[in-house]
């Protein structure tokens, strides 16, 4: 991916965002780095193929909505979604004109929206607004899709995806749009090459289970450099690409905890403990994968891990060992295992999960911890980029704004509405 970026070869890419999470009151999140991409000068073209309410009934699990104005909410939250991370957007109509049952655009209300939006891309991609973002999300190439890593004439592959199911990368990116805080979306190699902004305040690295000695070298270098808060999940660094094996000297060498691993299979969750809960101002929940992410045999697998006995089991299973200046915030629910914890040096200020998913509502207690503005704590949609703001409700009610100088703005908002508005 980041030869792709980086070639002169290459003018734009496009893709739609994923499929999942689509229907009124979701989350949008893509399978590029879309903020990486404009870094490098490169063009991104958001591919709008949201199912309106003209949909076939086969194409209607893919949320499509019931009635046009709804269709006009889906389409403005997708395509206002470019216009904030200064993207581009085309629509995908699938069908010809001859034939009318593969049509989800033909439709002048739907026409208006369309229109409208075109005129204020016009209209704001003109001013050139910087990105006001305190939170990026880092992922790398290697661990988004079902990934097999050489191990010592063996593999290891990397099962959370399989076609035609979410990753489980996707799924917390869409949570991340949720925390509250406008939030960017970079390659793991624009980190540590200096590319990100600074004014970064938390990272959240979503799928970096394998990395050469080199990367992880370079990555805490940079990191050290920031002070900024980290969070990591499962395996990180798990994989060790230089040496080929798995190591768990590498994940304490990369969070600088100590860790443990179990290879049995098991229900990936975890509770807040009494310290965690007052942490994060008592949250009492449960972290893991929800129920409609989860499939046979998820983790990170090799020939040598058991059978898995159950849909939505996990193995292995990472656990943090209790050490001097490691905050134990939360356990396995089956095992009692530490899986969630808080180290905080000098230089570093690193949270871990030991579970691949977090909740916004848990992201969100974090990002306060680092010090991130939070404007909306009502779990809806919030994209952000200098004074273009894009608010997409997660469900019906008053939705309160609040900005960095104390003012509010209060919006009444019904599920899948969408606000696209600037904030001077």
């Amino acid at each position: 991916m980041y030869g792709t970026l980086t070639s002169k070869h290459i003018d734009f890419l496009a893709a739609p965002p994923a499929y999942d999470d689509r229907a009124p009151g979701g989350s949008i999140a893509h399978s590029m780095p879309i903020d990486s991409i404009n870094i490098h000068g490169k063009v991104f073209i958001n591919e709008c193929d949201v199912r309106t309410s003209l949909a076939e009934p086969i194409q209607r699990k893919y949320g499509a909505p019931k009635s046009l104005k709804q269709s006009s909410e889906n389409i403005k939250h997708f395509l206002g979604y470019s216009l904030v991370h200064q993207n581009y957007g085309w629509y995908l109509e699938p069908g010809a004109p001859t034939d009318k049952r593969e049509q989800w655009f033909n439709n002048s209300q739907l026409a208006v929206t369309m229109s409208d939006l075109n005129d204020s891309f016009h209209k704001y991609t003109e001013q050139k607004n910087e990105f006001k973002t305190e939170i990026a999300v880092i992922w790398d190439k290697f661990g988004g899709f079902d990934t097999t890593f050489t191990i010592q004439g063996d593999s290891v592959s990397n099962h959370f995806s399989n076609p035609g199911s979410l990753q489980i990368n996707e799924m917390l990116r869409m949570e991340a749009n949720r925390i509250g805080a406008p939030v960017n979306f970079y390659l793991i190699e624009d980190l540590v090459n200096g590319f990100v902004p600074e004014n970064i305040k938390l990272f959240i690295f979503v799928n970096t289970w394998g990395m050469t000695k080199e990367l992880r070298t370079s990555l805490k270098t940079e990191l050290m450099r920031r002070k900024a808060a980290e969070m990591w999940f499962y395996g990180s660094a798990y994989v060790d690409r230089t040496e080929n094996v798995l190591s768990l000297d590498a994940m304490n060498d990369l969070m600088g905890m100590h860790f443990s691993v179990d290879d049995s299979w098991g229900k990936m969750e975890i509770e807040l403990n009494s310290q965690g809960r007052n942490k994060f101002i008592e949250l009492n929940e449960i972290t893991g994968v929800p129920y409609r992410y989860r499939k046979t045999g998820l983790g990170l697998h090799s020939s040598f891990t058991p059978s898995v006995p159950s849909i939505d089991y996990y193995s292995p299973f990472f656990s943090v060992i209790d050490d001097a200046g490691t905050e134990m915030l939360g356990n396995y629910k089956n095992k009692g295992a530490i899986a969630l914890a808080h180290k905080k040096t000098d230089d570093r200020d690193i949270y871990y999960s030991g579970s691949p998913f977090a909740s916004c509502n848990i992201l969100r207690e974090i990002a306060k911890c680092a010090g991130v503005h939070i404007y909306l704590d009502s779990n809806d949609a919030l994209y952000m980029n200098g004074d273009i703001m894009l608010l997409h409700a997660a469900t019906s009610g008053e939705k309160s704004i609040c900005f960095p100088d104390g003012k509010t703005r209060k919006l009444n908002m019904k599920k899948g509405k969408t606000e696209i508005f600037t904030i001077k």
